[in-house]
């Protein structure tokens, strides 16, 4: 929503309240000019203060004057609602930035914000032109930098050698070092792992258990393999095999000479007869 558009509409409605209020004051106070008047007026009888007399009675509004009351309900009524709906519509706005007194101060801009940004462009351009500019004409000018060389820099003699033969001993020294590093690299591989004695013994009492200590280390080694192989092979077999089915020793002594079928059928048989047997009997 439009910050500009609701502050206007806002002050519209604002604007007609205070005109509506004004209408109500001037007609109350021309309906109080109008009692007063009444009561002024001597045919209107006063109020008698004997106390016999009977209370009072109320004297009815005329209609003029309740009219006008009600209209002022009404309008109080549909003022409340204004307000009620100018708060909401405030509490739906969004916050108001805060502005220094010096952003204050500063003259407005008139021209649009894309004139304002090929300015700032145009300036930053010329900036750079006139950087290069200057750059160009310093190095335009002859060298005078001259620097500053201590006298014990002076003394010092420089290496006699030439830039190719200083190539050439680094090349040397990049050479050795690399046949170092092999060297040492080849050391560490041909030394023999350290063992402790209590892992010498666990080996030795390991390679009796299995039956292979008159085997050289080697051996040993290929033979551990190969039964290991082994074992997953006749792993792998059994798992491959159909499965028996485990039965009792009872089962296995019977002798049936009749084939599987018929003592199947024989077996249903009887169930179906003993199944009607109790159906009958609970009959």
């Amino acid at each position: 929503m439009d910050l500009e558009a609701v502050t206007k509409r806002v002050e519209e409605r604002l604007r007609v309240h205070e005109e509506l209020l004004n209408k109500q004051k001037q007609r109350y106070s021309a309906h109080m000019e109008w009692m007063t008047e009444q009561k002024a007026s001597p045919s209107i009888p006063e109020k008698s203060t004997s106390p016999n007399t009977s209370p009072p009675q109320a004297v009815p509004v005329p209609r003029h004057d309740d009219l006008l009351q009600r209209s002022a309900l009404a309008e109080q009524a549909k003022e409340a609602a204004r307000e009620k709906r100018i708060d909401q519509e405030k509490q739906q706005m969004r916050a108001v930035p805060e502005v220094s007194q010096y952003a204050k101060s500063l003259p407005a801009r008139t021209e649009p914000i894309l004139v304002r940004f090929e300015k700032l462009e145009q300036s930053r351009r010329d900036t750079l032109e006139h950087e290069r500019d200057r750059l160009a004409k310093e190095r335009a000018l002859p060298n005078t930098y001259h620097p500053e060389i201590s006298a014990h820099v002076r003394e010092m003699q420089g290496r006699p050698t030439a830039p190719e033969e200083r190539a050439e001993i680094r090349k040397e020294k990049a050479m050795d070092q690399k046949s170092k590093r092999d060297n040492d690299d080849l050391a560490e591989m041909r030394s023999k792992p350290a063992i402790n004695p209590r892992s010498a013994q666990l080996a030795a009492m390991l390679d009796e258990k299995e039956g292979l200590e008159d085997l050289p280390r080697h051996e040993q080694l290929l033979e551990r393999d190969r039964l290991h192989k082994w074992a997953l092979y006749e792993k792998m077999m059994a798992m491959e095999k159909p499965p028996i089915p485990m039965i009792t020793a009872k089962a296995a002594a019977l002798q049936n000479d009749d084939e599987v079928s018929a003592r199947l059928y024989e077996d249903s048989f009887f169930a179906a007869c003993r199944k009607r047997e109790e159906y009958e009997r609970r009959q």
